[in-house]
């Protein structure tokens, strides 16, 4: 199946649960050169036989500017031009290096993503944002570029580890927050099993999170407001992600009751909501606890992009479904996060 997106005057073409030689039909003439994680080629290093491909570790540690430097150094050595094709196959690690090198290679170059993971195929692969980290900063030199196309083939999946799907639906559960009361409830009624047996209830699920990211960026594909609400949890989910060395969608999940728990507060979230939250997230095997310092919240959070002279753009819960941007000061954040527990 394949249907097509607009963003900021440009087509994105999504292909699902196509074969993956499809990228041969896509690129026609193009010289194509793979950016795959290693993880992700041990896997399945029969699909990139006799096609040029640079491997990246996995992990959050290659977004810098050292592996930056290692790919450019090896697409030269592959003669790669303003024609050549770059492919990102893996998770959002990929899918952020991937696009940031099309971006700057050449001054720009054209780019495709074949997510592996299931955060990479809700949230990380779509909307054109990517970059590298800067010390402790996430994402800080980065830039806006859209992919060609995105192709999932859900069959990556399948040798997904447990703990890589838990990941995944600490997005998941970020958008059921931001969207519809439905979608909330619907996610209480399976597990993690549920999706992982049944591919149409997979599909659904995916779907539904593209959908819903994809309209926020049609409308706001520079992040200048309404994208804004896409960062629901992510504040303080880098802050933890940062200090306690653990996987973004945990962080995201922690960084969502952190949201909710300052919801009450300024917002009058109900907390019976907070604590259907909280459920939902460990029915999914999510991290519901931690220990959060919050000594790195001022250098961390004073440098978000969602920083401004007066404070941050903190997103903010009224009701399930019901999100708001609310500007908070810097030292306001860090007496609220300090006078709450989860």
């Amino acid at each position: 199946m394949q249907y097509c997106e607009s963003f900021d005057g440009k087509q994105v073409n999504y292909y699902i649960n196509e074969p993956f030689k499809l990228i041969s039909s896509i690129a026609k003439e193009q010289q194509v050169i793979y950016l795959i994680d290693a993880c992700v080629y041990e896997q399945h290093a029969s699909l990139f036989e006799n096609h040029p491909h640079i491997l990246i570790p996995s992990g959050e540690n290659s977004k810098c500017w050292d592996i930056i430097h290692s790919i450019i150094e090896q697409l030269l050595q592959f003669n790669a031009n303003r024609q050549s094709l770059l492919v990102g196959v893996g998770g959002g690690v990929v899918g952020d290096i991937t696009g940031f090198v099309a971006a700057i290679y050449m001054r720009g170059i054209e780019f495709g993503l074949v997510p592996t993971t299931l955060l990479s195929m809700v949230d990380a692969s779509i909307g054109g944002k990517n970059g590298i980290n800067f010390g402790e900063q996430k994402n800080l030199v980065g830039t806006f570029n859209l992919p060609s196309f995105i192709l999932m083939d859900y069959s990556f999946l399948n040798s997904l580890p447990l703990d890589e799907f838990k990941n995944g639906f600490g997005e998941i559960i970020k958008y059921a927050c931001l969207s519809d009361v439905r979608f909330f409830d619907m996610l209480f009624m399976h597990t993690i099993e549920d999706y992982q047996k049944d591919i149409h209830k997979i599909d659904a699920l995916i779907q539904h999170c593209v959908s819903t990211k994809n309209k926020m960026v049609m409308a706001d594909f520079k992040e200048s407001h309404v994208r804004k609400l896409l960062n629901f949890g992510h504040t303080i989910g880098h802050a933890i992600e940062k200090a306690h060395s653990i996987p973004h969608g945990q962080a995201v999940g922690l960084g969502i009751l952190y949201a909710c728990k300052l919801s009450e507060v300024l917002r009058k979230f109900d907390p019976a909501n907070t604590l259907k939250i909280k459920n939902l997230l460990q029915q999914y095997q999510l991290p519901t606890h931690i220990d959060f310092s919050n000594t790195l919240i001022d250098s961390i959070v004073r440098h978000d992009k969602k920083s401004n002279a007066v404070g941050i753009d903190f997103i903010l819960l009224d009701a399930i479904g019901k999100p708001h941007i609310q500007n908070i000061s810097i030292d306001q954040l860090k007496e609220l996060i300090a006078a709450s527990t989860l």
